[in-house]
């Protein structure tokens, strides 16, 4: 994954390749490319999902499930009856 971040010793943004070593949140040496000053770098990632929802949005996804499950029942009867 490539990053863009501010540089605090340019000002400037610059493009950083994440590796595992960034990912695992341990201080990282980093060079300016335009001052040629080195800097220390330490990256955290946060995720985070919505976890709400709408009544509405649950009966949309227990009538898509049961439609679902109404066709997987129609095709395997086809199959059956072929065999």
């Amino acid at each position: 994954m490539i990053i863009l971040f501010k540089c605090p010793i340019c000002g400037q943004g610059h493009n950083l390749m994440l590796t595992s070593t960034m990912l695992r949140g341990k201080v990282i040496d980093t060079v300016c490319p335009i001052m040629h000053e080195t800097f220390k770098i330490k990256i955290t990632l946060e995720f985070s999902i919505p976890v709400t929802f709408e009544k509405s949005d649950m009966q949309v996804a227990e009538e898509e499930a049961r439609l679902s499950e109404y066709q997987w029942r129609i095709e395997e009867d086809v199959k059956d009856n072929n065999q």
